[in-house]
């Protein structure tokens, strides 16, 4: 009965997890850690489902495309920017945007609400402020379903967060882009292009929702992880696409889980355009630092970023540049500050300093008396050289435009060794340049290096890539992914996963010598990683029918970070009979720490066994889901015996040394079928050499696979029949 109640509980729910994929967590570069609420782990597009009965009461407005609400006499919801609807700019160069929050939340409600809020503080010169009797403010209400007006109204305007549906970080971020003026991404002036509406999909009264809009796309991509844009299945009538992407229809389409790079440089565009914030690419944060540079006499020749000894700048492998490393393993780069910084200033530069440490076997600390040292300096820009020069070497980054935690990492990977990702030798099967859209000055920062890419794929998304307009001199791009035009390129704010293995590999960081050997994310005591079910490693049950399981949490995590894991363990409470708790003095249990990555081994091994939650890049709940449900006994969903009546696994584009990770396991499936959503599902790319997909859902391509962040039903019903949880 039991049982019965949990799938009936779950059948019954209405929210779909499409968004951070697991994989995407378990591979997640450094930077900020994971959302506090499980209702975080949603897409956007549930607004949809939300907004079944939104705009119907007697003092709402009209609700149309979804989610915009409609001031009367303008049911065509002409584009804000058409009727001047911006917040206005103080003259402190912030944009302050009033706020009352009902009285209808929950101390929950309305902590998710605020972080929503900040979230704009961090990244833009939008304030959300409390309303102290200004005129024009926004009132968030819990009304029916999740809405907004475009833009400025005048006097209060409403912004509809339901308390059941709506009360989510992406869905606020959403409602509240909305308010600021802007308009779904699938509903943009160039629209046409980039997707492919197919009409006789949609619900027919919900078809308005994709009339296209006049809208001012201030010169940014089309941006399928937009925040502002819903999914493929959006308002469908007979659960088939009404959007697909072209020319790849296997994009990933509309599952943003929060504002992602473009989201935030509109804002700025819009707004900030004055705010030193504004352009947020490392490329484009180095291009406005350094155009226009006099270098001083005593600075050396640049090419772009990089200071050279030579015009042709060898790459740094063929002349010995590596920082050498010590009898511990780790590599240790002495460093010094120059004197001209602020506290402020200081504290980016230190970031992105200890960055490294968190990743790799990189440890940057204060000089003593080294020879051998970077001397970051206030200079003409943004620079470095590449590779270890010998004594004192100069990172410039100029107070005015390059204290950013991605360019101080750019500049970083610069004196660690590493060129740009455009100048690597196989960029031509991954990037056309159009030489004749490139300043004629310009062009020699294209020549191809015979880099040494340490077996990684190009990656699109490293901190060394360039955006596509770089060093253009008439607004055309200077750069086009190939084959798929349309891949977000140069866009990174930090260090990709990419960037770490290299490296990791390029400076041989291997884990601590007291960690165990991982095939990807899970500790193997034998390297065939035989199923935990045919040696026996279920953790026992209990004479109440449950099944207790100890742990203990290293004390190295913050308060916040503490909050995510106990989340995690308490999410299995509600849905089975498994109960984590914490150790007295038994025997067997896991001990939860920060080690190198995120990994677990599979069931219980006895005695103490590691689940490790690397502080950088595994705090996620779907990632504490992940490896507790290894260390209870379960394999990942590709590796599973039936895999190949599901998916096609492509191996000519996996990694060589990754292949063993797609190995089949002869597991026990609990009757269950094949799931793409569940959280033990890898994302299509994963392990992928060349940016193609390494697994392909069959018979339907298009399916969506490893998106979950969260446990599916599935994984809730397995859970429960192997520990026998139905009595």
């Amino acid at each position: 009965m039991y049982f019965l109640v949990v799938v009936i509980s779950l059948l019954l729910s209405s929210v779909p997890a499409q968004s951070r994929t697991i994989q995407d967590l378990i591979d997640k570069i450094p930077g900020k850690t994971g959302n506090l609420t499980e209702k975080d782990d949603i897409s956007v597009s549930t607004i949809i489902e939300t907004n079944k009965h939104a705009g119907l009461g007697l003092d709402e407005p009209l609700i149309m495309f979804g989610d915009i609400a409609v001031p009367s006499g303008l049911q065509n919801a002409d584009p804000c920017t058409a009727r001047g609807c911006k917040w206005d700019r103080s003259r402190d160069g912030l944009v302050y945007v009033p706020y009352i929050i009902s009285n209808q939340y929950s101390p929950q409600d309305i902590s998710v609400i605020k972080r929503g809020m900040q979230s704009f503080a961090e990244v833009s010169c939008i304030r959300f402020v409390p309303h102290q009797g200004q005129r024009n403010f926004i009132h968030i209400k819990s009304n029916s379903g999740c809405y907004s007006y475009l833009g400025r109204q005048r006097g209060g305007q409403v912004v509809s967060l339901q308390r059941n549906g709506c009360v989510y970080h992406q869905i606020v971020q959403h409602e509240l882009l909305h308010a600021l003026g802007f308009h779904h991404e699938q509903n943009r002036s160039d629209r046409d292009k980039h997707i492919r509406i197919l009409y006789q999909n949609i619900i027919p009264e919900q078809q308005h929702n994709f009339r296209k809009v006049d809208t001012n796309n201030l010169g940014t991509p089309y941006d399928y992880n937009s925040v502002m844009h819903y999914s493929r299945y959006a308002f469908s009538m007979n659960n088939e696409p009404t959007m697909i992407p072209i020319p790849n229809a296997n994009a990933v389409i509309g599952e943003a889980r929060q504002m992602n790079s473009n989201d935030i440089l509109r804002i700025n565009r819009l707004y900030c355009i004055e705010d030193k914030s504004a352009e947020l690419s490392v490329s484009e944060l180095l291009h406005r630092a350094n155009r226009g540079n006099v270098p001083e006499a005593d600075e050396p020749k640049l090419m772009d970023d990089i200071a050279v000894n030579e015009k042709n700048a060898d790459p740094c492998t063929s002349y010995g540049c590596l920082w050498s490393k010590y009898s511990d393993g780790k590599i240790y780069v002495p460093y010094v500050i120059a004197n001209h910084y602020s506290s402020r200033e200081l504290e980016i530069i230190q970031r992105g300093l200890d960055s490294f440490s968190s990743s790799t076997c990189i440890r940057f600390f204060p000089r003593g008396n080294e020879r051998d040292y970077i001397s970051i300096e206030s200079r003409s820009g943004c620079y470095s050289y590449v590779g270890r020069q010998g004594y004192a070497q100069t990172v410039s980054l100029a107070r005015n435009g390059c204290l950013y935690h991605s360019t101080v990492q750019h500049e970083l990977l610069h004196a660690l060794g590493f060129n740009h990702e455009q100048t690597r030798s196989d960029r031509d099967n991954h990037i056309q340049v159009v030489w004749e859209n490139i300043s004629d000055d310009m062009k020699y920062n294209f020549n191809k290096i015979n880099t040494l890419n340490q077996g990684t794929p190009y990656d699109y998304s490293s901190v060394m890539q360039y955006e596509r307009y770089a060093f253009s001199k008439n607004g055309l791009p200077t750069m086009i992914p190939i084959p798929n035009n349309n891949v977000a390129l140069g866009t990174s704010t930090q260090m990709s996963q990419n960037d770490i293995i290299r490296i990791n590999r390029l400076y041989q960081c291997f884990p601590e010598a007291d960690e165990p050997k991982l095939m990807d994310d899970i500790a193997v005591n034998e390297k065939n990683a035989d199923p935990c079910t045919s040696y026996g490693c279920l953790w026992s049950k209990y004479s109440d029918g449950k099944i207790y399981v100890p742990y203990v949490i290293a004390n190295h995590y913050s308060s916040r970070e503490l909050e995510i894991i106990q989340r995690g363990l308490d999410s299995f409470a509600s849905v089975s009979c498994i109960r984590f708790f914490r150790r007295t003095n038994e025997r067997d249990y896991i001990s939860i720490e920060s080690r190198s990555g995120c990994y677990s081994y599979v069931g219980r091994q006895g005695y103490a066994q590691t689940v490790s939650l690397a502080r950088n890049g595994c705090l996620y709940h779907s990632t504490v889901q992940h490896e507790l449900l290894h260390a209870l006994g379960f394999n990942h969903e590709q590796t599973r015996s039936d895999r190949d009546n599901h998916i096609q696994v492509v191996w000519e584009n996996i990694s060589d040394d990754m292949k063993y990770n797609f190995n089949k396991i002869n597991t026990l499936n609990q009757g269950t079928p094949y799931d793409y959503s569940s959280v033990m599902q890898y994302e299509r790319y994963a392990f992928s050499k060349n940016g193609y997909p390494t697994m392909i859902p069959i018979p339907n391509s298009n399916a969506a696979l490893g998106t979950s962040t969260q446990m599916s039903q599935n994984d809730i019903i397995r859970i429960n029949r192997l520990y026998q949880c139905c009595e």
